[in-house]
């Protein structure tokens, strides 16, 4: 080989070592951006996902706080209904107080064996008085208590027939409208007492039913009575 020639060989080797050297930084040169931009993404998406942990955890804790307002706000609610219901007791129970007939469980049994075809209804009445079963404006069972039309409407075991609604009107619709009450009739009364007609052993006609001091007796013209209804 000649001089010239092995010259030429040299320089072509050179060439293309540098060519190869070329090429590997270019592909370094494509690489290292490409990695580095895998590696921001990377980042912004662990960044985004943190993100989203901590608004997801901000809602849970924004709705809890809301349903907390909630249930305190329905507690205040109730708290004031009760109070409401209290203070008109209040007011009864100092109305009522000249009226109140003394009357017993045996009375009460007593009438049941006068009248044997109310006995049921005044079994129901003496029940109720030796359970001490309590005033409960809206209630509708014994451990609850009730008011007076739906007591009315427990003793004359039509209670379950009546769904939402006024117990007092629904009675009026039930039973069959009368000039003259007898033992064991509905008396209906202003404002929304119903209550049972009822004579005792010394002739004197009573009121029996749910008042605010629960079971118990008033004397009949407590207040003027609107309407009677046959029970039976």
């Amino acid at each position: 080989m000649s001089i010239a020639e092995s010259q030429l060989e040299t320089l072509v080797s050179r060439i293309e070592a540098r060519d190869r050297r070329s090429r590997r930084i270019g592909i370094v040169a494509t690489v290292i951006p490409a990695i580095i931009g895998l590696l921001i993404i990377g980042l912004a998406s662990s960044q985004v996902s943190g993100l989203n942990g901590k608004a997801k955890a901000a809602e849970e804790k924004l709705r809890a706080t809301e349903e907390k307002l909630r249930t305190t706000e329905e507690k205040l609610r109730s708290a004031e209904r009760e109070l409401g219901e209290t203070r008109t007791t209040l007011r009864e129970l100092a109305s009522f107080e000249r009226y109140v007939a003394h009357i017993t469980p045996a009375d009460i049994k007593h009438l049941g064996a006068l009248y044997p075809e109310k006995s049921h209804l005044f079994f129901n009445l003496f029940r109720s008085m030796e359970r001490d079963t309590p005033w409960k404006y809206g209630g509708r069972t014994e451990s609850e208590g009730f008011d007076s039309p739906t007591f009315a409407a427990y003793v004359l075991d039509v209670l379950p027939e009546f769904g939402p609604g006024s117990t007092r009107e629904l009675l009026l619709r039930r039973f069959s409208s009368v000039s003259q009450p007898r033992p064991g009739d509905l008396i209906f009364y202003p404002n929304g007492y119903v209550m049972f007609y009822a004579v005792s052993e010394r002739g004197e006609e009573l009121a029996i039913g749910m008042t605010p001091f629960g079971v118990g007796a008033l004397k009949f013209r407590f207040a003027q009575p609107l309407q009677y209804r046959r029970t039976q």
